[in-house]
């Protein structure tokens, strides 16, 4: 039991820190269930709501790490959950700034009718992300895990010519000499040729 706690715990320090994440479904998905007139509160612009949630940031120019196609990704995230390399997972993924500048402004929910001001948005994806992490590092840490296949579906709730999203994701995996097949993380973010991780919710 205390080891179950100790995984989750580091799954959430690992998010918090370096900021990543999804909902355990997929954002087009969830986008689906909002109707118009389910606005935020409306107090600030989404330009303040933008503004705030820079504040201490830096803005990147573009994604910086990840990798350069979407199964050297999900190869990298098999090897970290794999090692319980948490650090190194955190570092496939998207960070605050890259989310801020480089994601949620093509995003549909920075627009009516779905608009989500982005430091919601952000902590649904933390919370995804923690979640999905740490069953992954409790189920499959440790193992013997290669990619064979990986098959994904671009999301439709970018608008932006530079930011595709990728999801769902169904990965043909190799454990421990057993074949398997399934959703074992969220979106990837594609921008400019690079992949990085938005979300690690999954269907664990």
């Amino acid at each position: 039991m205390q080891h179950h706690w100790q995984i989750l715990i580091g799954a959430i320090l690992f998010t918090a820190a370096c900021g990543t994440s999804s909902p355990d479904v997929p954002l087009a998905q969830e986008a689906s269930r909002r109707q118009p007139g389910d606005r935020i509160d409306s107090v600030h612009s989404m330009a303040e709501y933008e503004r705030r949630f820079r504040s201490g940031l830096v803005e990147p120019t573009r994604l910086e790490g990840g990798r350069t196609s979407r199964e050297d990704l999900a190869r990298a995230i098999l090897r970290s959950i794999e090692a319980h390399d948490t650090a190194a997972l955190a570092g496939l993924m998207v960070t605050p700034a890259e989310f801020s500048w480089l994601v949620y402004p093509s995003h549909r929910y920075r627009e009516e009718p779905y608009a989500l001001d982005p430091s919601h948005f952000w902590l649904q994806l933390q919370a995804g992300s923690a979640k999905g992490s740490g069953r992954m590092l409790e189920r499959y840490g440790g193992d013997r895990i290669s990619l064979t296949s990986l098959r994904c579906e671009r999301e439709e709730t970018t608008s932006g010519t530079n930011v595709i999203l990728w999801a769902p994701c169904i990965a043909t995996i190799v454990r421990n000499d057993r074949t398997e097949e399934g959703r074992y993380f969220g979106a990837i973010v594609e921008r400019d040729g690079r992949f990085k991780l938005l979300s690690a919710g999954n269907d664990m």
